[in-house]
């Protein structure tokens, strides 16, 4: 596997979501042609677990990257929705991570991938740091939270159109 023709994929993980965990890699990896380096922050310490997901990957590479340390830091932080978990919280780590890539995709592990995600992954981000797409709720949802700017961090596929973050 070259790392210029591999995509970074991360994904954010505990173990009560290590069979989903396994559900988006197998999808990512069935509708991909791109080699796919899939790296897992997770507070898990179950190789066993580990073993499961490693075999959803077919030909592609996966990294679990142990972040455990950091858990009772995000479990501490206040949320304003009692769905995101610590482990949710894991993504925030990505930037500081030790990898050769330039860009990456994120997803979430409550998804199931349809489509290549080379054709995600090749888009131009410009001067922006991130892409991403509103949801059909996030007008009304910002202003719950009292921000300008609200993306999702899942994948909404009613809305095809990319937005650029920029800073």
């Amino acid at each position: 596997m070259k790392d210029e023709l591999t995509i970074p994929v991360f994904l954010c993980a505990d173990e009560n979501y290590f069979p989903h965990l396994s559900a988006v890699i197998a999808s990512a990896a069935q509708n991909t042609a791109a080699d796919i380096h899939f790296i897992v922050l997770t507070s898990s310490k179950s190789d066993a677990e580990k073993e499961k997901v490693a075999r959803a990957c077919g030909k592609n590479k996966i990294s679990f990257v142990s972040v455990g340390e950091y858990e009772s830091a995000f479990a501490e932080l206040p949320q304003k929705q009692e769905h995101i978990t610590a482990a949710a919280c894991f993504r925030y780590l990505i930037p500081q991570l030790d990898f050769p890539y330039q860009k990456g995709i994120y997803l979430d592990c409550d998804v199931i991938v349809r489509g290549d995600i080379g054709e995600l992954f090749g888009v131009d981000l410009g001067g922006a740091y991130l892409a991403g797409v509103y949801d059909y709720q996030s007008r009304k949802y910002a202003e719950s939270l009292k921000v300008d700017k609200y993306f999702n961090s899942g994948v909404n596929p009613y809305e095809k159109r990319l937005r650029l973050f920029l800073p």
